[in-house]
């Protein structure tokens, strides 16, 4: 714990001045949440796919590992001027264009019939998709006060999981039913419905006719130096500016953390259904059951951390220790349960055996 002197103020305004039934702020967090479903959705119905793909297509195992990398090199480099373009030409204008952008690329996948076709939707996919994080993380700074901030960002990281979660079993049942191809089809016009909620109702804190003056002044007073914080969003950054945040320790400690975390999630992503199937005998059918089961953890887990790194700010301790300690955490508890889930080799037999998957 650190000095107190700079989270009494936050803690009080926490509890004292908290507009009862004033929740816009909450709503956008709402349809962030809905578009990073969708998003994720599309991200993830690629693995369910995959071994009807290679068999309809005649595709190896490496030229398929080939199209779903396919997405993150554009999806990496983008993440760098998509930051840029946010602060230019403001959160709603890019997150719009790179939702359409992203349904209807995940929607023409279902008539890809070629690995050229598949590699050109999936870089589509990767430099449409980058734009969503770093909006939303600009939105929630606007729209929430500092200690309420790790609450707000917690609910549609979830949503990450969730989505994960949800798209292995609706993929599964989609594909079942229609087949792969109409499968992303589908998926595709799920991530369209959620623009025209974000289009309809998303406005900066500034603009928004129904902001109410009292919901207003809560966000203002929670927020350090507000007014400092506002007027730099309006400055320029020159390109030595931003090259100079590589001479910080955090940044490479950042990055190299993101790396990590990136790597082992992408295996999930990508993999886990074809590693269930091909490696344990699992059906179709129990893979889409199975592999929702490591992001349903996650979304509660993310929900979890966000208010315990919230709580802890309002107690007291620093923000950045807050946030760290938690993350620090989380990954440790990952290290060890990879380790065990390297160890565990039981089949589909044995596993319905015990829980009689049907």
């Amino acid at each position: 714990m650190t000095g107190t002197s700079k989270s009494a103020p936050v803690s009080s305004v926490s509890r004292s001045t908290r507009p009862r039934g004033k929740n816009l702020r909450w709503v956008m967090t709402t349809i962030i949440t809905a578009l990073v479903i969708a998003n994720y959705l599309d991200r993830a119905n690629m693995s369910v796919a995959v071994p009807l793909i290679e068999k309809d297509l005649h595709l190896s195992h490496t030229t398929m590992g080939f199209i779903l990398s396919a997405f993150v090199w554009p999806y990496a480099i983008m993440n760098l001027p998509s930051g840029w373009a946010i602060d230019r030409f403001g959160t709603k204008i890019l997150v719009t264009i790179a939702a359409i952008a992203w349904s209807v690329i995940a929607a023409l996948t279902g008539f890809a019939h070629s690995v050229g076709t598949f590699l050109g939707l999936r870089v589509g996919l990767g430099i449409s998709e980058a734009p969503l994080f770093p909006a939303a993380l600009k939105a929630t700074n606007s729209w929430f006060p500092d200690f309420e901030k790790g609450k707000a960002t917690s609910v549609y990281l979830a949503a990450t999981q969730l989505g994960l979660a949800i798209a292995a079993p609706i993929a599964t049942v989609l594909m079942q039913a229609f087949g792969w191809g109409k499968m992303f089809f589908i998926m595709g016009l799920i991530g369209l419905i959620a623009v025209v909620a974000w289009v309809a109702v998303y406005r900066e804190p500034d603009e928004h006719p129904w902001l109410s003056e009292e919901e207003r002044n809560y966000i203002q007073a929670g927020q350090m130096s507000h007014g400092e914080t506002q007027a730099k969003a309006k400055e320029k950054i020159r390109i030595d500016e931003w090259l100079s945040l590589f001479k910080y320790q955090s940044t490479w400690a950042i990055s190299c953390g993101a790396f990590c975390l990136q790597y082992v999630f992408w295996f999930y992503i990508s993999w886990l259904p074809s590693y269930l199937e091909k490696a344990h005998g699992f059906s179709l059918k129990q893979t889409g059951h199975l592999a929702s089961m490591p992001f349903l953890a996650g979304t509660i887990a993310v929900l979890i951390g966000g208010r315990i790194s919230d709580g802890l700010i309002i107690r007291g301790m620093q923000p950045f220790s807050a946030r760290r300690y938690v993350m620090a955490i989380g990954a440790l508890l990952t290290a060890v349960c990879m380790f065990a889930t390297a160890y565990s080799h039981d089949s589909s037999e044995e596993f319905m055996g015990e829980f009689r998957f049907r």
